[in-house]
């Protein structure tokens, strides 16, 4: 069951935080769509990097 959770989290924090960071780049700084993509993958990356070190902490 928690591995179950642990997956769920990676792909909330990876997905969630991708989503936002391309949304903020694409809608609010109306930078071109490639680059946001780009900026959002970026942007999901840390926010799984976060995910992980949350769950160091915790172990």
């Amino acid at each position: 069951m928690r591995l179950l959770y642990i997956i769920i989290g990676y792909l909330f924090f990876g997905i969630a935080s991708g989503w936002l960071g391309f949304l903020m780049l694409n809608s609010v700084l109306e930078i071109e769509t490639p680059l946001s993509i780009l900026g959002g993958l970026s942007v999901g990356v840390y926010g799984i990097k976060l995910f992980t070190d949350i769950l160091k902490k915790h172990q």
